[in-house]
């Protein structure tokens, strides 16, 4: 089945030890007819946080599997996605080098 080797290929590959998973909750005093919930990205740390922080759970054991020690970020100048990949690259002593064009 190719799903279940899909899975297989991805779960097999080294994730960073982050936290991954955070909690959501009912929204009350919320007046609708279908119950709305939120999404609390903001408790898996700070800074680096929700759909960024799992976008470089993959990333950053792949550049310490290659033992890169530069790595050129390229964004906006007030960009969060750059300001979590230089936190994430730091943390693991990789020196970031960045590019605002």
């Amino acid at each position: 089945n190719m799903l279940s080797l899909f899975k297989k290929k991805v779960f097999s590959y080294p994730f960073e030890n982050y936290p991954q998973y955070s909690r959501i909750h009912k929204l009350k005093n919320f007046s609708s007819a279908n119950t709305i919930y939120v999404k609390r990205d903001d408790e898996l740390g700070f800074g680096a946080s929700g759909s960024k922080l799992r976008k470089y759970l993959s990333l950053i054991p792949y550049i310490i599997n290659h033992s890169f020690q530069e790595v050129i970020v390229i964004g906006g100048a007030y960009s969060n996605n750059i300001l979590t990949a230089v936190q994430l690259l730091i943390e693991n002593e990789v020196k970031p080098i960045l590019f605002f064009p």
